[in-house]
């Protein structure tokens, strides 16, 4: 928004109201969930791949166990990171709009 053109005293308190109602959606909570989601996947696919690379060393629990530990791992990490990353582009969304809502012209 262009600053030479709007009550700034206003639009503090405007942005305070809509930054309120933007961090109602808790990101670090939304990348809890991620994570988890994340951690079973990667379980999953880790174990699948690693009973496989297992089972061409004649060794199936042993890449089972090994790639169950590093997918869960690696899932864990791309989960919590995505699920983090959606929940601040809702919240920005959110900014944008409830100050759109309001009335301002916003460059950006």
């Amino acid at each position: 928004m262009d600053p030479a053109r709007t009550d700034m005293a206003a639009y503090r308190k405007d942005y305070g109201d809509c930054v309120a109602l933007a961090n109602q959606q808790d990101a670090g909570q939304a990348a809890g969930g991620g994570a988890a989601a994340g951690a079973v996947a990667g379980v999953i696919v880790g174990t699948l791949i690693g009973a496989v690379i297992g089972y061409a060393v004649n060794d199936t629990a042993t890449g089972m166990r090994v790639g169950a530990s590093l997918g869960g791992i690696e899932g864990a990490v791309g989960g919590s990171a995505g699920a983090y990353g959606a929940a601040r582009a809702d919240q920005e969304g959110a900014l944008r709009n409830c100050l759109r809502g309001r009335g301002y012209n916003l460059i950006r």
